[in-house]
């Protein structure tokens, strides 16, 4: 079997080459024919004065725009292989990864190009392109588009890699992922029924991979005007006026973009009809705020690892429409009655989306509510992830038995599936009853109707002589309440500690009340803090590493100390 990514833009091209395709940050239109053309003539570049044979490396780093789709073309065209790594991270991180493939051209954005004073594995990098300014060095990316074009797609097995990323090498030496053509084919296959794509239709996206397979479905995706890499300094006033001016109907980003979207909103985005949401755990409150800022909006929550997207999906209520199909929401029942767990509701489609999580009043808690569960675990607890995808097998694994555990009940969520990625971290793969699974290091369950319930990561959970407490049982209570920017459930010292980030300083005389809510959790403190630290990729999932550091530094300890002392007082 053969297959090369690049032909289906060519088939793109061939059913609507006047089409717009990409509008980038700078408002420059590009046709399918205009990306086409570029892409052909950067491949004719790479091979015919970079003498680029297959299976060489491109060493990409340019950042989410036009010449990063077109340089993807054209690397695929000539059977090359994008490599993409942090070369911030140190000479020692660069030249191992180095090792790995033979690196002949250098792609990105002329400052960067500063970045091998300090380098010398990539000043011996022969080939360099600078996309802007001209860098002593260095081929100019408007010099490139002067070649003549390479026309012909390579013909390629498909397992032939097509992109090559490292990890960080935090715990060890960088390890290489590869995606193969096969595999990134297999991924827009899965994602095809979830995110609908419509030929024509103006899509924002945040996420690099998801606008290309637009790009493949015939729709125009629109680059906002935006550093998408720093998603905590995003201006949601341009996210806005971008989605005003292109009236824009699909949205993809992750929560913390879609976050900063709401900052300073005042005025509806009657134009969005779709709105895809991923890559961090999406609390109901953010969801109901997202309805009420684009009315006619229908929301998908997608669950997914780097290794395997997508594994799971909420999929949108119909608006305006009846019938018995629900879907649970993540917004907990406050209850009344001490000792019963809190359920999750289910909501009919016929139901109106309010603006903020409703609140049940009861006595004592937080405004009147409690928050109450036995010791034990109980279903409907945790972040609801939705319907694992039909594309691939997904079990939850009791790790004490290695067999599939029974519904609600908890253990490790492993996938297997054409579009789940063969990790290089052997801990990660697990061989049952002679087949390969994917070891997703999420914690989670099945309810009785197949519905997939997160818990948390693994190592994040907090395993004591008396239980286990799941992080997620309790952050996502805690997070959708009114004024929870976001909280994190850690193990210091042998005690229970939960840390909230309040959205206001006048809001943390509330952590008492919170703790007697949450009594069924057995905290030993409940703490403020003024920043939880967040992954650097999408701003929203708890950096539980970073936080560990925190924790362990001689600052960290004092502040704690104090803190504690402070709430033991009070």
């Amino acid at each position: 079997m053969t297959t090369n990514l690049v032909r289906l833009l060519h088939e793109r091209v061939e059913h609507t080459p006047a089409a717009i395709a990409l509008i980038d940050a700078q408002h420059k239109q590009y046709t399918f024919a205009d990306i086409l053309t570029a892409s052909q003539r950067l491949a004719g570049y790479l091979t015919h004065c970079c003498q680029l044979k297959l299976g060489d490396g491109v060493l990409l780093l340019q950042p989410l725009s036009a010449e990063l789709y077109i340089a993807l073309a054209a690397i695929w065209q000539v059977g090359a292989i994008a490599v993409i790594l942090n070369p911030l991270l140190g000479q020692r991180y660069i030249a191992h990864c180095a090792h790995e493939i033979n690196l002949k051209v250098w792609l990105a954005p002329s400052w960067l190009f500063t970045t091998q004073l300090f380098s010398p594995t990539l000043r011996r990098i022969r080939y360099k392109i600078a996309v802007g300014v001209p860098v002593p060095g260095t081929v100019t990316w408007q010099q490139v588009q002067k070649s003549a074009p390479k026309t012909d797609a390579v013909e390629l097995n498909a397992e032939a890699i097509a992109l090559l990323s490292f990890t960080s090498g935090t715990t060890g030496q960088p390890k290489p992922i590869a995606r193969s053509h096969h595999l990134l084919l297999a991924q827009y296959q899965a994602l095809a029924p979830v995110l609908q794509w419509q030929p024509g239709a103006q899509e924002l996206t945040t996420l690099p991979l998801f606008g290309l397979a637009n790009l493949v479905a015939g729709g125009a995706t629109v680059i906002p005007p935006v550093n998408v890499r720093r998603p905590a300094r995003v201006s949601g006033l341009k996210l806005r006026r971008a989605i005003a001016q292109y009236q824009i109907e699909r949205i993809v980003a992750a929560p913390g973009i879609l976050g900063r979207l709401l900052l300073g909103a005042s005025k509806p985005l009657p134009s969005l009809h779709q709105i895809f949401i991923g890559g961090a755990p999406v609390t109901q409150k953010l969801r109901d705020r997202l309805q009420h800022l684009a009315l006619n909006a229908q929301i998908t929550v997608v669950y997914g690892a780097t290794e395997a997207e997508p594994i799971a999906v909420i999929p949108p209520a119909p608006l305006g429409k009846g019938g018995d199909w629900k879907i649970p929401s993540i917004v907990p029942t406050f209850l009344e009655t001490e000792g019963r767990p809190p359920q999750m509701r289910s909501r009919s489609p016929s139901q109106p989306l309010a603006a903020s999580p409703p609140l049940i009043r009861g006595e004592g808690g937080i405004n009147g509510l409690e928050l109450s569960k036995p010791a034990s675990f109980s279903p409907n607890l945790g972040l609801f992830a939705g319907q694992p995808v039909p594309s691939l097998e997904l079990r939850i694994l009791d790790t004490a038995t290695n067999q599939s555990a029974l519904p609600n009940q908890p253990g490790e969520i492993i996938v297997r599936g054409a579009h789940v990625l063969n990790s290089p971290h052997p801990q990660q793969r697990l061989t049952l009853q002679g087949q390969q699974w994917h070891r997703t290091g999420d914690l989670g369950y099945l309810d009785v109707h197949g519905q997939l319930w997160l818990l948390g990561r693994a190592t994040a959970a907090i395993r004591e002589d008396h239980g286990i407490l799941y992080p997620l049982t309790v952050e996502c209570l805690v997070n959708e309440l009114p004024g929870v920017a976001r909280s994190a459930l850690v193990q210091w010292r042998g005690r229970r500690v939960l840390l909230v980030e309040w959205e206001r300083h006048e809001l943390r005389t509330e952590n008492c009340k919170l703790k007697t809510a949450l009594a069924w959790a057995q905290l030993d403190h409940i703490i403020t803090v003024r920043a939880i630290p967040t992954d650097r990729r999408h701003n929203a999932k708890v950096n539980y590493p970073q936080l560990a550091r925190w924790l362990r530094s001689p600052w960290g300890k004092w502040q704690l100390w104090l803190k504690m002392a402070k709430t033991d007082q009070d």
